[in-house]
């Protein structure tokens, strides 16, 4: 097992293609910097209750063999759970996600808790700039200004059924439901 407990991470850390065969236990530990569990192993039970990550965060890839607890964490910048797995129970209760939080193609084998969750990013400004502003600027500079579009919180591929138990967040899965519905009819009014 490993206990990193009320630890204090204070420039980035990176756990890259790590295999914890323990249990993991980051609960009340602090991220001053970004927090890289790209590619992670954790073949047991892990904690993450409080932990506080000033920086990005990044799961994808990530695989979670036992029950994960993110109750009560506080993700200050985007978050990445692209194509993680989550073979076991799964609880985000009451975290909060200051920026953009992406879960595309992240597979859940059991109902995960999302209740109380705080999403509070700006999508009215990402939405605005993603599909105005970005093309305005692109015109005036004859092409020459390449920007990027901002992210927004993303469930697509996510099966609703398994994603959450109906009660825990009705809202939420609404939510998922017309993003995926909105998707799908993009991708079939390209064809």
């Amino acid at each position: 097992d490993v206990i990193f407990f009320e630890s204090t991470f204070v420039r980035t850390a990176i756990f890259f293609s790590a295999k914890f065969m323990g249990k993991a236990d980051f609960n009340n530990a602090t991220f001053n910097g970004a927090a890289g569990f790209h590619s992670t192993r954790f073949r047991d039970d892990v904690t993450f209750g409080g932990v506080k990550i000033a920086r990005r965060s990044n799961f994808g890839l990530a695989i979670f063999d036992g029950d994960v607890w993110f109750g009560n964490a506080k993700f200050s910048e985007k978050t990445n759970f692209d194509l993680a797995e989550f073979r076991a129970k799964v609880s985000f209760v009451s975290a909060t996600f200051t920026e953009n939080a992406r879960f595309p193609e992240a597979r859940m084998k059991h109902p995960a808790s999302f209740r109380g969750v705080n999403f509070c990013e700006d999508t009215v400004l990402a939405g605005l700039w993603n599909h105005s502003c970005i093309h305005i600027v692109r015109f005036l500079s004859f092409g020459k200004l390449k920007l990027r579009k901002k992210t927004v919180t993303s469930f697509l591929f996510l099966d609703t059924s398994v994603v959450t138990d109906g009660s825990s967040n009705p809202r939420l899965i609404r939510h998922i439901a017309d993003e995926q519905w909105i998707e799908s009819w993009r991708s079939s009014s390209k064809l």
